[in-house]
């Protein structure tokens, strides 16, 4: 095919905020880590799309919700997202993908 691709909508169930960073963090690492890997060694992943965002941070924790002061935002999400953004950013332009 010759085009980027995403790891998307994944997410780990936790039930309660003390089974985080146990539980959801080393599952978020594997697939931040898989797309750095293959943005580093010209393989196709590069970028990932993870589910669900809680932007209400006081509502109820649903079970794949994801809030700004989890440790899977702060130690995951935000820098890793960060590191994709800068390696992709030296990648040649992909001819037919237009980025957004």
């Amino acid at each position: 095919m010759q085009k980027p691709l995403l790891i998307e909508e994944f997410g780990k169930i936790v039930w309660n905020e003390g089974d985080i960073s146990g539980t959801r963090d080393p599952y978020f690492d594997k697939a931040y880590s898989a797309t750095i890997n293959s943005i580093k060694n010209g393989g196709p992943i590069r970028g990932v799309m993870w589910w669900e965002w809680e932007g209400d941070n006081n509502a109820h924790l649903g079970e794949y919700d994801i809030k700004t002061y989890h440790s899977t935002w702060e130690q995951q999400i935000v820098p890793r997202s960060q590191e994709i953004k800068d390696l992709t950013k030296a990648l040649p332009k992909v001819e037919g993908c237009v980025p957004v």
